[in-house]
């Protein structure tokens, strides 16, 4: 039962506490991704809101869905140079930088992101501080954009991932908030970046 009409999906990374719906604002209602920024999923005014996809980003079938999935999440409490790993205290994208840690990166590889129409794994290619001006959050991009963002992740990851990546596949974004460099304030970011199962690939595939 959807409580929410506004759920596009669902996101869960085994071994966290990462486990929630995905909302996503009416791209029509002109408030360009503030809607869920401090809401919960029953629109209640909330400090740690949801996770919610970026308003640009296309749902659907594989062939018709964004090329960059975008997703959001507030991470108010694991925010230092040094991310802790497994606090209960840290809810929604605050588990995220966990995978700042190779062990960690290693131990967690892939990425559930279920539409409600289709059940999709996704395998991390990338794990990165960046600051906002490299703009890795589009959900549409060009074929020259779309490879400058892959590249892009690629170069600033802190783990080289054995994985490949090119225009032609559908990866997944997730992003949140950090101060690992004090001199940046509130315009770094700490990303993680999937890339969606090909058609000849399992979870069961080594991962390196």
């Amino acid at each position: 039962i959807t409580i929410n009409s506004d759920t596009v999906g669902w996101v869960k990374i085994p071994g966290t506490n990462i486990d929630y719906p995905v909302l996503q604002e009416n791209p029509n209602g002109g408030y360009m991704n503030q809607y869920y920024l401090n809401r919960d999923i029953n629109k209640q005014t909330s400090k740690n809101g949801v996770i919610f996809a970026d308003f640009r980003t296309v749902f659907g079938t594989k062939n018709t869905m964004s090329k960059n999935t975008v997703l959001y999440g507030h991470n108010w409490t694991n925010i230092s140079a040094n991310p802790r790993i497994g606090n209960e205290e840290d809810v929604m994208f605050a588990q995220l930088t966990g995978y700042h840690h190779l062990d960690f990166a290693k131990e967690h590889p892939y990425i559930y992101f279920n539409s409600l129409s289709k059940d999709m794994v996704w395998v991390v290619f990338a794990a990165f501080y960046t600051h906002i001006n490299f703009n890795y959050i589009d959900p549409n991009p060009t074929d020259a954009e779309f490879k400058n963002i892959i590249n892009g992740a690629k170069e600033r990851s802190e783990h080289i991932f054995d994985v490949d990546v090119n225009t032609s596949d559908k990866i997944l974004t997730l992003s949140t908030c950090t101060r690992r460099f004090k001199n940046l304030g509130d315009k770094q970011r700490f990303v993680v970046m999937a890339r969606l199962l090909r058609a000849d690939e399992t979870t069961n595939d080594k991962i390196s």
